[in-house]
């Protein structure tokens, strides 16, 4: 399925989320926002499981409701940020909604400009590189993932990412070590990031 996100979860993008301040009308409209993405979320994760069972069909009408849940998420948080400009909560999002939507321009530079408000902040470093991921500059992405895991050490995601990138690369040694790093920092919430984790890790190890 051609359009399917064929690399880093959107669910582990959605670990960038963070609290939004702001009056009234911002904060409703935010969670607006957040709540098509979490729908959103949850079409994909039908999406990968329809398509796990051969029924594309059904893959391809869920895949077309998680669409029109980011288009929604991305309304949002684009009216947030016509009141708040530097709403660094809300880039952010953003640029996980365009991600969703396989906009790679858009988002990346959506998570650039978030950069500029949070140049230390190791989850937009992440999910800028999970963008590059996805357009094969595995360089680029390498450069983000290490740039968040010098700030970060512990976050999962940018592990992952790690992992995939080494994977592609064909450097067995640092993906195993990228995807055992993952799942000793691994919270749990996202039990596919676990399977997909441990699933990289039994090829790796031969098993």
């Amino acid at each position: 399925m051609q359009r399917k996100l064929s690399l880093i979860l959107v669910s582990l993008l959605l670990l960038a989320l963070i609290a939004c301040g702001g009056g009234a009308s911002v904060d409703d409209l935010f969670e607006e926002g957040i709540g098509h993405m979490r729908k959103g979320g949850e079409y994909l994760r039908s999406t990968s499981q329809y398509e796990g069972q051969g029924d594309l069909e059904a893959a391809e009408e869920e895949f077309e409701k998680a669409q029109a849940e980011y288009q929604s998420a991305i309304e949002s948080f684009q009216a947030v940020l016509e009141q708040e400009p530097e709403n660094t909560s809300a880039l952010i999002n953003l640029g996980a909604a365009y991600y969703s939507i396989l906009d790679s321009d858009a988002a990346i530079a959506t998570y650039q400009s978030a950069l500029e408000l949070a140049p230390d902040d190791a989850a937009i470093h992440s999910n800028l590189a999970a963008v590059y991921v996805n357009l094969q500059q595995l360089d680029q992405a390498l450069v983000q993932y290490q740039r968040a895991l010098e700030l970060d050490p512990e976050l999962a995601e940018a592990h992952f990412g790690l992992g995939v990138v080494y994977w592609q690369q064909k450097n067995n040694d640092l993906a195993l070590a990228a995807f055992e790093k993952f799942l000793e920092f691994d919270t749990g919430e996202d039990p596919l990031a676990s399977s997909q984790a441990a699933e990289y890790l039994q090829k790796l190890r031969g098993e």
